[in-house]
């Protein structure tokens, strides 16, 4: 995992507090962006 989404996933993290509806999508958006770095 690069330096970019380990800083993007704190900030879903610490965002999941606010909205538990932002949070699924926003780790949805992380799992696709995470499989795709794999590549």
């Amino acid at each position: 995992m690069n330096y970019k989404a380990k800083l993007w996933l704190i900030s879903i993290l610490e965002r999941i507090n606010y909205s538990e509806s932002f949070a699924f999508e926003a780790l949805t958006c992380a799992a696709l962006i995470l499989s795709r770095d794999k590549f």
